[in-house]
């Protein structure tokens, strides 16, 4: 069984039902100083808006919701949501 699997057993897969909660003034955010790169926040992404790659996650900021899922989702607490300086 995959993480991808794992996780999507325990919060179910949503991605045809999300709603966007897009807003002008938030969005995720990564503490590469906290982040493992478990892949736990990829697996519950309903837009696929983050990325592992060699060993780097990355948010598409375009595509994302901001419904949280995966910083709800990460074991270590390294994604959060902050308010864009104006």
């Amino acid at each position: 069984m995959t993480l991808s699997q794992l996780v999507r057993g325990v919060v179910g897969d949503q991605r045809g039902s999300v709603n966007r909660y897009q807003t002008s003034d938030r969005h995720v955010v990564v503490d590469h100083s906290l982040c493992f790169y478990c892949g736990a926040c990829v697996a519950v992404c309903p837009p696929d808006s983050l990325f592992l790659h060699n060993g780097f996650l990355s948010i598409n900021d375009e595509t994302c919701t901001r419904c949280e899922r995966c910083v709800r989702m990460c074991p270590v607490h390294a994604l959060s949501t902050v308010k864009e300086s104006s």
